[in-house]
């Protein structure tokens, strides 16, 4: 179980190294775009994956598959590769109209993005 955490923790830290690569390539020499970009990220990927949680609760497929959708196209956008990696596999098997593995790639999908905001959170403070 340590193990798992451990393995989870790091792909939370590469993710955010990847991340943030990507928008100080993009942000030059004006670091308080990254940060207003990080913010406004981790509110919109907040309500997309609320989305998720209660199209799942409410066994809405369709619903799932749309708004995992959504957070790819978030997540491409400050270059969270796993996270969206993580949202296309949701989608397809949101297509695919299984429930129980739709329940737990969404799990999957909030906890990386719950880690990413704690390491991001360390790295870019005040971020939420």
């Amino acid at each position: 179980m340590q193990d798992a955490q451990q393995d989870r923790q790091r792909l939370a830290e590469a993710e955010v190294g990847t991340m943030l690569a990507r928008l100080q390539a993009m942000a030059g020499a004006v670091p308080a775009f990254v940060s207003e970009c990080l913010q406004l990220w981790i509110e919109q990927m907040a309500s997309d994956l609320t989305g998720v949680r209660v199209a799942v609760i409410q066994a809405e497929i369709a619903k799932v598959a749309t708004c995992a959708h959504t957070v790819q196209g978030s997540c491409l956008a400050v270059g969270a590769s796993q996270l969206h990696a993580l949202a296309a596999q949701l989608e397809t098997e949101a297509l695919s109209g299984t429930l129980a593995s739709v329940e737990t790639k969404g799990q999957e999908l909030a906890e990386l993005y719950e880690r990413v905001c704690v390491v991001l959170g360390e790295r870019i403070p005040p971020l939420r």
